[in-house]
């Protein structure tokens, strides 16, 4: 699990390289990491969406998106 100031780095680098970006196509690799939501409405909710703002809630990662959509993700190494 990584510290505190490395996943702050992380967030930091990211927002650099990826603000503005559109999610073009979606992958996923294990269903168990997805909560309430069916593998198929994650798809479709995120697909064309474009990344906006990047924010750090502890040790996760928080992706904001155009009309309030947002992706939690937990870090860990």
């Amino acid at each position: 699990m990584p510290e505190l100031p490395e996943v702050e780095m992380i967030r930091r680098d990211l927002e650099k390289s990826i603000i503005g970006f559109r999610i073009c196509d979606v992958k996923i690799h294990d269903n168990r990491v997805l909560r309430d939501v069916s593998p198929r409405e994650f798809i479709r909710r995120i697909t064309h969406q474009t990344i906006r703002k990047i924010e750090r809630y502890g040790k996760a990662l928080v992706f904001g998106f155009h009309k309030g959509a947002y992706l939690f993700a937990r870090t860990s190494i």
